[in-house]
């Protein structure tokens, strides 16, 4: 998958870089404060976190099942007391103007919905055109995959992908992005 194609599969929550390198957020300066954050000290792979869920079982017919990434983000100390995390005035303007400057990202995972599924159950894609986006997935595997897909394609560097997989089907693991 190439970076144009992963992109057609997220649904970024605000105007995120089309990579996130494992450096996103550092750059940022606030005056009075300093960037944290626990893989910076360590040298450790920033986290990015898939969480497959689902309503099936709850929803009447529900048999989707959807993905959401919350990527590490990077957070801020006061320069006079570097080992408390804050949130303020200052912190939530940058964010305004930078979406780095959060604790954390967050991307949903969609796909593009197909003239067979449209044309088996109309009813439930009733207003949607071949290629419209859905979040709805047909299984976690599904939603694993395109994960994978998605992050090898839009994070660079040193990053880990940890899937915490509440569908049921106990498909949690942890594996750096490079390896993928």
């Amino acid at each position: 998958m190439n970076i144009k194609e992963a992109i057609e599969h997220c649904w970024d929550r605000k105007d995120y870089p089309e990579v996130f390198r494992d450096d996103a957020g550092l750059d940022i300066s606030i005056p009075g404060f300093i960037t944290r954050g626990s893989w910076i000290r360590n040298n450790s792979p920033r986290t990015v976190t898939l969480d497959v869920t689902t309503y099936r079982g709850v929803s009447w017919n529900a048999i989707h099942y959807y993905g959401n990434i919350t990527i590490e983000g990077v957070s801020f100390s006061p320069e006079d007391s570097p080992n408390t995390y804050t949130m303020c005035k200052e912190t939530y303007e940058a964010e305004e103007k930078n979406p780095l400057a959060a604790g954390f990202y967050r991307i949903e995972l969609v796909r593009p919905v197909t003239f067979e599924e449209i044309e088996e159950d109309s009813s439930r894609w009733s207003g949607y055109k071949v290629g419209d986006k859905t979040n709805a997935f047909y299984s976690p595997e599904d939603v694993i995959a395109i994960a994978k897909e998605v992050c090898k394609a839009r994070f660079l560097g040193n990053w880990k992908l940890k899937i915490v997989d509440y569908s049921g089907k106990d498909l949690d693991s942890e594996i750096l992005i490079s390896e993928l």
